[in-house]
């Protein structure tokens, strides 16, 4: 039984939640991609002052850090309850592909770059080792064979977010793993994205504003909500572009 959402008067469902994670991902987004280039500028055009300008682009950032916890508490979920895991996987992999060109356009202006991969990739390599943590726990129990190959599933999904330089990089994909094992282990919501941001703040200390996520989570009801599965998936790719459409009208 969930320990995170009983007899409360607020229920949010997962829905809410992505709608939650969406909007402060296109805060952090339109930061680092509009924002930022006009605080670059050797000579500040905007009527506001430079001091203001800074101070609304950090609130940005900050706000925008409690995008990438709930996308992974999501993803946890849907491991839980998605129907089929393998297309839930290849979903994710095709949006690894869809979005690495308007990533690379909108955060550093070139079609193509690999010092740089984006999230999808962070959440793909997560979900293959929750998947395979969580199908040796169902073969053999808590068992040495268990402890042996989820240390495996955990190193080698860390290095190859490393190697890949995917987006919050290796320890996104902690971040992941921890929540599942939480998750898994404890039944609660809280607990488990709890420990995922537990994860982001000790590996980045400019994660600590991730910890208001814990305040939508106390009312999660564990319901799925009205679902607008590919509108979700596409707004990444969608919204990078726009942002960098904004960066041509305004720098060129």
């Amino acid at each position: 039984m969930n320990l995170s959402a009983n007899n409360k008067s607020i229920h949010i469902s997962g829905a809410v939640l992505k709608w939650i994670a969406i909007i402060t991902m296109f805060m952090d987004h339109f930061g680092v991609a509009v924002m930022e280039r006009f605080l670059r500028m050797n000579t500040w055009t905007l009527s506001m002052d430079r001091h203001s300008f800074y101070v609304m682009y950090r609130v940005c950032r900050s706000i925008g850090r409690l995008g990438f916890p709930l996308f992974c508490f999501l993803l946890v979920e849907g491991l839980f309850h998605t129907k089929s895991r393998g297309k839930y996987a290849c979903r994710l992999l095709l949006f690894c592909f869809l979005s690495e060109f308007p990533f690379d356009l909108a955060l550093f202006d070139t079609p193509f770059s690999m010092e740089h991969q984006n999230v999808f990739f962070t959440l793909l390599i997560g979900y293959l080792a929750i998947w395979g943590i969580h199908t040796l726990y169902e073969k053999s129990g808590l068992s040495p064979v268990f402890v042996i190959g989820t240390t495996g599933c955990i190193a080698l999904a860390y290095y190859t977010a490393e190697i890949l330089k995917t987006d919050y990089h290796g320890y996104g994909v902690l971040t992941i793993i921890a929540m599942y094992l939480i998750r898994k282990f404890s039944g609660s919501y809280l607990l488990s994205l709890g420990a995922g941001l537990l994860v982001l703040c000790v590996f980045n200390s400019t994660e600590y504003p991730a910890l208001a996520a814990l305040l939508p989570m106390v009312f999660y009801d564990g319901t799925r909500g009205k679902q607008m599965k590919y509108f979700f998936y596409l707004f990444y790719p969608v919204h990078l572009l726009l942002l960098y459409a904004c960066f041509v009208l305004f720098f060129t």
